[in-house]
């Protein structure tokens, strides 16, 4: 029954606000943001680039639950993290090290990124070369939140190469295996 809601929401709603036929992940990504996580770490600015995924992919998240300031994400402007990964010429690696180990430009991502708010019913489209972290839920509710990643057809079918994922399942980024098998067509 998830599966068929998910596709539903989907070609129902997502689809048609991005305006092209597209591929969709196969299996969305549940989150679960637990009051004051011990392994949490709000130094975590990456975009999903980093983790493997195609630059044209299309981020979607949508709360389950309220996400204030103290229960959300944050994420810097397409244009700061376009400024960013232009000043460590596209190396992923180096830019996500030097936020780690770099206090001023952590402090500068800290002082540019904004904290999304969303209630649950809502969505966030975002760019996939955007830098986002999490926040430390310091409120006493757990946010639940799914993300997903979809990529238009015309970008799918012009991508240079298969991307692999950095992850413990090494997803290659094809249909059948990170992409749903079928198109989801624009209405």
């Amino acid at each position: 029954e998830m599966t068929n809601l998910y596709h539903k929401l989907m070609s129902d709603i997502i689809i048609p606000v991005i305006g092209e036929d597209s591929y969709i992940q196969k299996t969305p990504t549940n989150r679960f943001s637990f009051p004051y996580s011990s392994g949490m770490s709000t130094r975590d600015y990456h975009n999903d680039i980093m983790l493997g995924h195609p630059p044209e992919e299309i981020n979607i998240w949508i709360p389950f639950t309220d996400c204030s300031l103290s229960r959300s994400f944050k994420m810097l402007p397409l244009e700061f993290s376009l400024k960013l990964l232009e000043k460590y010429e596209y190396n992923m690696q180096s830019l996500h090290h030097a936020i780690w180990n770099d206090d001023s430009l952590f402090a500068s991502c800290e002082k540019n990124a904004t904290c999304v708010e969303l209630k649950p019913g809502q969505a966030l489209l975002f760019d996939s070369r955007c830098i986002h972290a999490s926040v430390m839920n310091k409120s006493s509710f757990t946010r639940v939140s799914m993300d997903v990643r979809l990529i238009p057809i015309t970008d799918f079918e012009n991508l240079p190469f298969t991307y692999v994922g950095t992850g413990r399942r090494k997803s290659h980024f094809i249909r059948d295996d990170y992409y749903l098998k079928t198109v989801i067509k624009s209405i």
